[in-house]
């Protein structure tokens, strides 16, 4: 991809840093929702290849033009398809060419991350870009990038500290409620919802040797599964009002369009002191729940405090990241611009052979050597095309690109 065609990568989104928790969830979409939007956005858009990421601190549309039709100048056009009817609290991001490049290493490696350093970011993007792929939607530029994005996010926590002891959302949810109420033992817990967030969520409630531990779930054959893994009871949502007024940290993890547990829950319920953490996008929590003496009531944009903390303690191992990120970034775009060479190197290929196809043909004795000088044509070509390669990697150094990464970053603080 020559450096004339840069700006036909992007990513268009939103994330906890841009928007309000209230309007990330009014755009966080399950996996039949981002399949939607993709076919919809391939076709309004002219996108050659797209992948769409939406997890509970972002939504993220990862596209790419074919460089002959206009792009947008600006996001305006792919605010009002991509982002409609989102107008209040709504500030989306466009990054393009290898800034698109440093935002999704950054994602995938927990450096962009409210926690940083944390695991489940890694897996969310496979799962994004495994969509697209069962779809047909990225083609070969977004499938190399996605592909090295996830190696890059192995390599980075392989090869520094910056996911050490990493705090993933739901386990800061369980140490916030544990500044609230206490030590778990002889306590009751409560988990709201049986999928991947809640059953990581109930595995570190667990961890803290609780009295009881309570899931319940729309499926109910799935939280008694994960009961009878960690020793729990399990049961269907409508005995939701019955095990908040029981528990004494109540955590909803659970992908509801509105609110599941309301206000009035607690009506009647003896007094203690009882927390609520909402880490769900929307909200399954109603934060008057708090109005209830002895109630408090936490939603996941008021973990930032704990979250600032593990921030400032993995600072100079995401230094470290941001290192591999520019090396990765630059090995990126040396590639794409090999790739683009493609036509000279067929060209080339087609010389070799022409050129050994006619010299054998010429000599008296070609049957002799025929094995010997095509063994010598491929090691020449080979020469050729690995100089094709060291000049791809100094078309953009890496001292060009790591200033372009600190600008970057610059733009972010």
């Amino acid at each position: 991809m020559p450096q004339s065609k840069w700006n036909t990568l992007f990513i268009y989104g939103m994330n906890h840093r841009t928007c309000e928790v209230e309007v990330r969830g009014r755009f966080a979409l399950d996996e039949e929702g981002r399949r939607r939007t993709r076919v919809r956005l391939l076709d309004e858009l002219g996108l050659v290849e797209d992948v769409l990421l939406s997890t509970c601190n972002r939504t993220e549309l990862y596209g790419h033009w074919d460089g002959e039709g206009q792009a947008p100048d600006d996001g305006q056009s792919l605010r009002e398809r991509v982002f409609a009817g989102l107008d209040a609290g709504l500030s989306p991001y466009l990054y393009r060419g290898w800034n698109a490049c440093f935002h999704l290493f950054r994602v995938v490696a927990g450096l962009d991350s409210m926690i940083v350093g944390e695991s489940e970011i890694l897996r969310q993007v496979k799962v994004a870009f495994e969509e697209s792929l069962a779809e047909g939607g990225p083609g070969r530029v977004l499938t190399d990038l996605f592909r090295q994005a996830l190696e890059v996010g192995k390599k980075i926590r392989t090869e520094t500290s910056v996911a050490s002891g990493s705090l993933s959302v739901a386990a800061t949810a369980v140490k916030l409620g544990l500044k609230i109420v206490g030590q778990l033992e002889g306590k009751t817990v409560l988990v709201i919802g049986a999928g991947e967030t809640g059953a990581l969520t109930a595995r570190h409630l667990k961890a803290q040797k609780p009295g009881r531990l309570l899931i319940l779930n729309r499926t109910v054959a799935k939280a008694e599964a994960l009961a009878a893994e960690l020793g729990g009871e399990a049961g269907p949502l409508d005995q939701l009002r019955d095990a908040a007024r029981a528990a004494d940290l109540i955590i909803g993890a659970i992908e509801r369009p509105e609110p599941i547990v309301e206000r009035d829950v607690l009506a009647g319920a003896p007094r203690k002191t009882r927390c609520f953490v909402d880490i769900s996008v929307p909200r399954s929590i109603a934060p008057e729940v708090a109005e209830t003496p002895g109630a408090f009531h936490f939603d996941i944009d008021d973990l930032a405090q704990l979250i600032e903390q593990a921030r400032s303690e993995r600072a100079q191992e995401a230094r470290k990241g941001d290192e591999i990120i520019v090396s990765e970034v630059h090995k990126f775009l040396a590639k794409q611009h090999f790739v683009g060479l493609a036509p000279l190197v067929q060209e080339m290929r087609d010389a070799f052979d022409e050129v050994l196809g006619r010299t054998l043909a010429e000599g008296e004795s070609a049957h002799a050597f025929r094995g010997e000088a095509q063994r010598l044509a491929k090691r020449l070509l080979g020469v050729s095309l690995d100089t094709l390669k060291r000049s791809s990697r100094t078309h953009i150094t890496r001292e060009q690109v790591r200033a372009a990464y600190e600008l970057f970053l610059e733009d972010l603080s």
